[in-house]
């Protein structure tokens, strides 16, 4: 069983970012660095469920990086010389991947606010 009085098992409870490292409890035997990443995630499972999505986040970065997580930065300047009359551009969004700022920040500086116009398509989009 868990001995929750223990300051650093009550303090881990109450940490804002219990899934970190640093926040882990030293008590654990041999220390947090003894476990694995698999394991501390288990154990926010179990004690602090409210934190799992960060701490698999913080363990599918530690396995496979970073870089594999996110999408790479879009360059508009590089898509802009792919484009043509013929050659449309699209773009899929999905929730956390919006890309109309990027979109309209590029189009803006080639033609003018005043000639852009933007266009939701699909249902709830916005005004046409």
């Amino acid at each position: 069983t868990l001995n929750i009085d223990n300051t650093e098992w009550a303090s881990f409870m109450k940490a804002p970012r219990c899934e970190t490292v640093q926040d882990f409890p030293k008590t654990i035997k041999g220390g947090p660095g003894h476990i694995s990443a698999f394991q501390r995630l288990l154990v926010v499972q179990a004690l602090r469920p409210d934190r799992v999505i960060e701490a698999m986040k913080i363990f599918c970065c530690g396995l496979i990086g970073k870089e594999y997580l996110a999408p790479p930065p879009t360059n508009m300047e590089d898509l802009n010389t792919r484009a043509s009359k013929t050659t449309p551009i699209l773009f899929m969004t999905s929730a956390g991947a919006d890309p109309s700022r990027d979109i309209e920040e590029f189009a803006v500086s080639q033609v003018g606010k005043d000639k852009f116009k933007q266009l939701a398509m699909g249902s709830g989009q916005g005004e046409v």
